[in-house]
């Protein structure tokens, strides 16, 4: 995270941009696995589906998949935070930077990375869990150990 004077505010916007694509990816993760019908699933998956039956196998460990998606969109949210109050006091001073910051940051991950991509994962949480399977693998093995950290101190 580079948010010195000096460096290009178009650096910081990408990166605080990444951080709301994360918090949206796993907001909508966590209520499309969570909200999957395991009935439906199972169905799927003896009809061939494979992605189904790795479906089933995360949500077997719910406890692991939510400590690995809570702990990828705490990191995005808080990063997020820390970004744009950066990038509203080096734009505004530090007398009005993080009230701004706090107002717009605060609706943005409310609307955006909150109850939007909630609403359209519980819209149809087999189709969408099926469609984020792959980066929610890729996040598990990432933050896997992190996770189990979490886990353990909980």
């Amino acid at each position: 995270m580079d948010t010195d004077p000096s460096s290009p505010l178009i650096v910081d916007l990408v990166i605080l941009g990444a951080c709301f694509a994360l918090s949206f990816f796993f907001s909508a993760a966590e209520t499309a696995l969570i909200s999957a019908n395991t009935l439906r699933l199972q169905h799927m998956a003896e009809g061939g589906n494979r992605a189904a039956k790795k479906l089933l196998e995360l949500k077997a460990d719910t406890a692991g998949l939510l400590a690995t998606l809570l702990l990828g969109n705490n990191v995005a949210n808080i990063l997020s935070a820390a970004v744009s109050t950066a990038v509203a006091i080096r734009l505004y001073g530090e007398d009005y930077g993080v009230v701004i910051a706090t107002a717009t940051t605060t609706l943005i991950v409310l609307i955006f990375c909150e109850v939007l991509p909630k609403s359209l994962a519980a819209a149809s949480p087999e189709k969408a869990s099926i469609s984020l399977l792959l980066p929610v693998l890729v996040a598990r093995a990432i933050l896997g150990p992190a996770a189990w950290l979490l886990q353990v101190l909980t």
